[in-house]
């Protein structure tokens, strides 16, 4: 090698992997396929892998949103949308250094150049550095080849001419046929992918326009979720589409096929031509037009593949530093070892801080966005705030605990027990000295249950047991007289009642759904729920909604104190999956249903104190009554709760063919 071309790229590749002037073409060949072949990235599957984590960072929240929030806690998705995001955005970093390290490209296009000399040198050896022509690296290194005295040039005959169209035009040829075939083969296959994700989608835009339009669209969205079904099915079948078109723009598979189609057509076409050559002469010049257009392809590959990553362009700036400057001799600047390990440390350094440092800020400005953003649509309006706070209501441990403690009490079992309209979970003592009667009702349940106690929790929903607090249509209590708001806001409140408790009831069932899926509460234990007044309709819809999503224990039961104008539907819906027994005490439950409306529903009518009202004391005479059940089993009451007795003792059923009960 000379001086002079020392510093060319193919003379540093030749020199990096230890051949020298005296090595062989066909050891140069050997060398340079396999270590290409070796240091190419397979970026092909990689952009697969990266469409699958793409789909991943969309399609997760978008399922949890729509129809697993119960079974997964925000914080899960959270990190695992992270997890996918950063290592999606990190796996495009490694390709774009992969990118950054061309030697395997410029191996491969030495070990093709090779390969054509290997093939025509028996007609001419020459005739490569021909087809290199305009290429100065390549014509140094096609000089290098003719260099070599290994095997000395033939006389063309007819043997060398078969040899050279079965083992090199016959051989490019199949391999450009099986690759069209695998690139037509995964162009087909995508794009019927595509096909069934479009057609998909038009299926479920249609279905979802003929059931919202349909006579039972409300009913039936609520009870089976087929809303959200169909809102992610429709949402991530046009994303699918998207995607699979990407990843075909990935492949470049159009690209590619025409590619292939044409070096087919080609070959094919001086194939012809050289079987029917006349004479050695115009073989010749027919073996250069071969070689001419399968070095040229891989040359154009060179090219795109050398420029098309605008990352390459670092090194690219690095490598101009090296280059000789005009009037100073490239042993002048020749770089020192210190120089050498310092460039070889600082370019993936400089690539590294790029990638982290603009993350960084990256970050940081999502922080700032965000939290600009919620503090814009925070509502600053007291009732607003405290609406946000309860919607979902809170489920407490007890009356002055801050929030629902599982502990292995609901290893046993679970009772809740909700209040109704105007009321609320209240550690405080009333007037007459009494504690609230969730609080007295939990601490009698606790110590009739010692030994196999229950997880008791207490759903409070103070606030939209009074709906008129939160109502829109804004009333203002010093425009009215105290006794035309009290009229009105009763009239509301009974009014909005019971759609703000069955509301709160689904939002309810998700949460015990919640611990169910993670296992805090076992679903093979026995469930009891206990609503009052308005709170009947909250653990009803509570119940079906773990009914609904396959989590309700085979042993529930939902016991209704005085819950006024009960829904027929409602009780009988959810006597399909639990006992349900009815209290009546007050003449606001005039009108419920009777025992015959099925065999796993009971109502029972208790009579009152003589001297209290038959409306608002008998009422709330209901919660006392059942409480005092607790400690006597010849009434009905608790002794027909699943924890009125120890697991595996027989529970008799009391008074369950008549209605009337004397518990005097």
């Amino acid at each position: 090698m000379t001086e002079k071309n020392k510093n060319d790229w193919t003379t540093n590749c030749l020199e990096s992997l230890g051949l020298t002037d005296s090595t062989s073409a066909q050891d140069i060949f050997n060398v340079t396929d396999q270590h290409s072949t070796n240091m190419a990235p397979d970026n092909r599957k990689s952009w697969r892998l990266l469409v699958i984590l793409e789909a991943l960072a969309i399609t997760l929240p978008l399922s949890w949103f729509m129809t697993t929030k119960q079974y997964w806690e925000p914080s899960v998705i959270a990190v695992l949308v992270l997890l996918f995001t950063v290592f999606m955005v990190g796996f495009i970093w490694w390709i774009r250094w992969r990118a950054l390290r061309t030697n395997w490209i410029q191996l491969r296009l030495l070990a093709e150049v090779t390969r054509s000399y290997l093939h025509s040198r028996h007609f001419n050896k020459e005739l490569t550095l021909k087809v290199v022509e305009g290429h100065p690296d390549l014509e140094h290194f096609a000089q290098h080849l003719i260099q070599d005295t290994t095997d000395d040039t033939q006389d063309i005959k007819n043997k060398n001419i078969d040899e050279y169209i079965e083992h090199r035009l016959s051989d490019q040829l199949s391999y450009y046929q099986s690759k069209y075939d695998q690139a037509q083969q995964k162009r087909l296959k995508l794009s019927r992918y595509i096909t069934w994700a479009m057609d998909a989608s038009v299926f479920f835009a249609v279905a979802g326009l003929v059931l919202v339009f349909g006579d039972s669209s409300e009913r039936l969205f609520r009870l089976t979720g087929a809303g959200l079904f169909l809102g992610l099915i429709g949402c991530t079948l046009p994303l699918v589409a998207v995607l699979i078109q990407k990843l075909g723009s990935f492949l470049e598979l159009d690209r590619r096929t025409g590619k292939y189609a044409q070096q087919m057509q080609i070959l094919g076409h001086l194939k012809s031509k050289l079987l029917a050559a006349p004479n050695p002469s115009q073989a010749e010049i027919i073996i250069y037009e071969i070689e001419h257009a399968l070095v040229s392809e891989v040359i154009d590959w060179y090219y795109e593949a050398k420029n098309s990553e605008i990352y390459y362009r670092l090194k690219k700036r690095a490598d101009k530093k090296n280059r000789p400057i005009d009037g100073i001799s490239t042993e002048d600047i020749t770089p020192t070892v210190k120089g050498k390990i310092f460039s070889n440390i600082s370019t993936p350094l400089t690539f590294l801080f790029k990638l982290i440092f603009d993350r960084i800020l990256v970050v940081a400005a999502s922080f700032i966005i965000t939290t600009a953003g919620i503090a814009y649509v925070t509502p600053e309006d007291a009732e607003q705030l405290s609406t946000l706070r309860l919607i979902d209501g809170r489920i407490l441990s007890s009356a002055d605990a801050k929030g629902w403690f599982i502990d292995e009490s609901a290893q046993n079992g679970v009772i809740f027990i909700a209040h109704g309209l105007h009321d609320g979970v209240s550690s405080e003592i009333d007037a007459q000295g009494n504690p609230h009667w969730m609080a007295v009702l939990q601490k009698r349940l606790q110590s009739k249950t010692q030994g196999y106690q229950p997880n008791i929790a207490l759903i409070d929903w103070k606030n939209l047991a009074r709906p008129s607090k939160t109502s829109l249509l804004g009333i203002d209590t010093e425009d009215f007289e105290s006794g035309t708001f009290s009229m009105l806001e009763m009239l509301q409140d009974v009014s909005a009642i019971r759609p703000s408790a069955e509301d709160l009831g689904e939002l309810v069932g998700y949460k015990i759904a919640q611990k169910i899926a993670r296992g805090e509460i076992r679903q093979d234990k026995p469930m009891h729920f206990i609503g009052h007044s308005a709170g009947g309709f909250l653990v009803t819809r509570a119940a079906q909604v773990l009914h609904d999503l396959g989590l309700a224990s085979k042993d529930t039961t939902i016991t209704i104190l005085d819950t006024p104008v009960a829904v027929t539907d409602d009780l009988l819906r959810a006597a399909e999956f639990a006992q349900v027994d009815f209290y009546v005490t007050s003449l606001l439950a005039e009108g419920t249903p009777d025992s015959n409306l099925h065999p796993n529903y009971t109502l029972f009518e208790i009579p009152t104190p003589p001297d209290i009202d038959l409306f608002i004391q008998a009422h709330s005479y209901a919660t006392d009554w059942y409480t005092d059940s607790i400690g006597n089993a010849e009434l009905p009451g608790f002794s027909r709760s699943p924890f009125a007795q120890p697991p595996g003792d027989n529970i008799e059923e009391n008074n369950t063919e008549g209605n009337v009960v004397d518990n005097e």
